[in-house]
């Protein structure tokens, strides 16, 4: 398999028209304007072409780690919106129906991911809290 990386903004590919069978997005949705990268998502691909929204959320279950973390976070930084996540996000259904999107399917499952001190902090710089 030969990969192509390109760096370009996700509200403007520089892809031909229907290029592609498969478009995923990441970790990274919640960074986008949607609308804008919905009708550029469209024009790349295919007719019968997917778009395949990925996120790893973690869930602040009394007591753990996750939730001393957000009280943390909430603690110095009042306004972050990042905290009491679900891993759920209707919105982006919402978003992929006005965006033209049909017959969407979502499915959740659980994974237990076990963090180093170091690699939970770089999970944390990353929440933007």
């Amino acid at each position: 398999m030969t990969i192509q990386y390109q760096n370009a903004r996700a509200e403007d590919l520089p892809f031909s028209s229907s290029e592609f069978d498969v478009v995923t997005a990441g970790q990274c949705w919640h960074w986008f304007q949607a609308d804008k990268v919905l009708k550029e998502v469209r024009r790349v691909l295919h007719p019968h072409g997917k778009l395949v929204i990925v996120h790893m959320d973690w869930l602040p279950l009394d007591g753990n780690i996750v939730s001393k973390t957000e009280e943390l976070i909430l603690a110095f930084n009042p306004d972050w919106k990042g905290a009491g996540g679900t891993g759920i996000y209707p919105d982006w259904l919402m978003q992929a129906a006005l965006g033209g999107f049909t017959d969407i399917e979502t499915f959740t499952f659980d994974l237990q991911m076990k963090y180093s001190q170091e690699a939970w902090r770089g999970r944390i710089r990353a929440s933007a809290g």
